[in-house]
Order: structure tokens, then sequence, then C-alpha cells
């Protein structure tokens, strides 16, 4: 049997990062940026402790931040392909962002998690906007390591040697 993958798809990825692309619209991101941004939309607690996340909170979460840069790229690509992104390739390298069909898409949506997870795009386009690529960078590596330490009591045996 194949390796077939439940969660974190590239056509999930994708359709997720159409919501961070319109809310953003008309500004273009790069990959490291959607990676980032991607993240901290599920999980807008790390973001903000004011704020409840979108999905539950695990204790190896952050580990989803060096895990999804390749699915996410394919789930872009992906949209691309069906016309409801573009990219353009700049000096930096690739930038993606919406167009006409991204908003189209995203409004024939209208499930609760849609809604959702366009009030939560918002959030964290809006809290992180006038941070630079580099900047918001440094605020996932300092932050890192904190992320999921709510659990740091979970582990019965964590101070036993294996």
């Amino acid at each position: 049997m194949s390796n077939l993958l439940l969660f974190n798809t590239p056509l999930e990825l994708g359709l997720r990062s159409l919501y961070l692309l319109q809310v953003a619209f008309p500004s273009k991101f790069s990959l490291d940026r959607v990676v980032f941004l991607d993240y901290l939309t599920i999980y807008t607690k790390d973001s903000n402790a004011s704020f409840d996340s979108l999905h539950p909170e695990y204790p190896l979460r952050a580990i989803e931040l060096f895990s999804r840069r390749e699915s996410i790229k394919k789930g872009m690509l992906l949209m691309a392909s069906r016309g409801l992104i573009n990219i353009e390739c700049e000096e930096d390298g690739f930038l993606y962002s919406a167009n006409f069909n991204t908003k189209w898409f995203i409004e024939g949506l209208s499930d609760e998690y849609s809604s959702k997870l366009l009030s939560k795009a918002s959030l964290v386009e809006e809290r992180f906007r006038t941070l630079s690529d580099i900047q918001l960078k440094e605020f996932v590596n300092t932050n890192v390591k904190s992320w999921g330490k709510e659990y740091s009591d979970f582990f019965p045996y964590k101070n036993e040697v294996l």
C-alpha cells in the first residue's frame, strides 16, 4: 500500500494558501512567508495568546513548520495550474499572489471551517503585515521553542533515562 496522506496534503495546503493570498491581495508572498503564515493561521494562539487556534494544539506542532514547505509549494503549483493564483518570477525568487479567480473560488465555499479560516487568515495577515520576510522569520525562530511548551508536563517519563 502506498503512503496515503490524510492531512497536510498539497491540495489541503494549496487551498489554505488561497485564503492567505486573498486576505493580503494585492500583496505578493514568498514561499517562506506562506509557510510561516499558514502555520500561524492554523495555530493562531502561537501568534497571540488571546486568540484561539483553528486546529487543535499538540506538543510537536512546530515541526509542521519544517515538514510542510514542499507540500505547500506543490499545493500552490496546483492552485496556479487551475488559474486560482498567480506566480511571478522576480529578482528575489518566485512570488505568489491572489487573482480574481481566488476571490471567486473562496466566495463559493460557505462552510463553517472556511469562514473560520478566512477570519484567522485575516487576523494573522493584519498582525504580520508590516514585517518583512526576514523579520517574520526572526519572530518564528525566536518563538518556535516555546510553541508546545504547555505540554511540557504531559510526558510522564521525561526524567527517565532510556
